[in-house]
């Protein structure tokens, strides 16, 4: 009986434990944190690669083919997906021909021909994950288009 009396006073070790329950938090907090950043950054160079690319395509007429285009992006994607995962991107001339489970893949599209005045779409979708999984993220599909007139 006295000895759950006196355990029921005794406060030694609850710093520690409080220590250990605020620490968890705040590096969940944290990672949450990170990852919302690296996503946000990812959709940022996606947007940027997109409109890299569809900008040479609209000066490089003559030149105009979905490995060239790809080409540019994966230069562009390169320095914020990382060139591992921007090398792995696969070009397509048409959204239909994108096989189911692709990652990252680039459509290039000109309606009306690779010819003066006409538009040049290209389009970028990219597979994202976070980088720590306990902290309640879910992957998602990022993806950008760009649509400009092709110069010469």
């Amino acid at each position: 009986m006295v000895r759950v009396r006196y355990l029921s006073h005794d406060t030694s070790g609850s710093a520690a434990l409080e220590f250990s329950i605020g620490a968890l938090v705040i590096m969940m907090l944290l990672f949450v944190i990170f990852d919302i950043g690296v996503l946000f950054m990812d959709q940022r160079g996606l947007d940027y690669s997109v409109y890299r690319a569809a900008r040479w395509a609209s000066v490089n007429s003559a030149s105009l083919t979905t490995s060239a285009v790809l080409a540019q992006f994966q230069a562009a994607a390169a320095p914020t997906l990382g060139a591992s995962t921007a090398n792995a991107c696969t070009g397509y001339s048409s959204a239909a021909d994108v096989p189911n489970g692709t990652t990252c893949y680039l459509v290039v599209s000109t309606p009306g021909g690779a010819t003066f005045n006409n538009p040049v779409t290209v389009q970028a979708s990219f597979a994202w994950s976070p980088f720590s999984l306990f902290t309640g993220l879910t992957a998602v599909t990022l993806s950008s288009s760009t649509t400009l007139t092709i110069q010469n």
